[in-house]
């Protein structure tokens, strides 16, 4: 296995502590070839599905390995094959705190993946209604439309995933 898959794996793996030795080479050589090699290592490398390390940190949703991948500098605008974010895959997995991060990162909020779909569709769909409320402060676009002409609204509704708040009004009579 290469270098550059090396990152990917130990991700997949989830085996922090060999991402952090390969994020340490990484960083010793940042700047400089490494020996015996024609080429840097690539943190953005991506696999046949265009998967990178960091799609695949926001995937299991691991805050620590999202955290070491985006200090050595990974892409948070890089798409995998399906045109998709780290952060499409962090909203469909619905937890909060990656979507956090990689929003702090300033990872595009309202890209469309080649279905059409914006992260807020996913967390909208699959019913995170934490995430999708993240989106929204962070200026995520609820008007955009997937390939099918739906809005995350749309599909929350199609696929049953709201919840009402009911407040209480106060009797202000006496």
């Amino acid at each position: 296995m290469g270098k550059d898959q090396d990152f990917l794996q130990a991700v997949k793996d989830r085996d922090i502590s060999h991402l952090q030795k390969l994020l340490a080479k990484a960083g010793k050589h940042s700047k400089t070839k490494l020996l015996g090699s024609s080429k840097r290592i690539n943190i953005d490398y991506q696999d046949s599905d265009g998967m990178s390390a960091l799609h695949q940190a926001a995937l299991v949703g691991s805050l620590e390995m999202m955290g070491m991948l985006l200090e050595q500098g990974a892409s948070v605008g890089l798409s995998d094959n399906k045109g998709m974010l780290a952060l499409h895959y962090a909203c469909w997995q619905g937890k909060a705190e990656p979507v956090h991060m990689l929003l702090q990162w300033r990872s595009p909020v309202s890209n469309q993946s080649y279905d059409g779909a914006t992260p807020l569709h996913l967390a909208c769909q699959h019913g995170h209604f934490d995430v999708a409320n993240l989106l929204l402060l962070h200026n995520a676009v609820p008007a955009i439309l997937n390939h099918e002409n739906k809005t995350p609204l749309d599909l929350a509704c199609e696929f049953g995933r709201y919840r009402f708040k009911m407040q209480a009004k106060e009797d202000n009579s006496e």
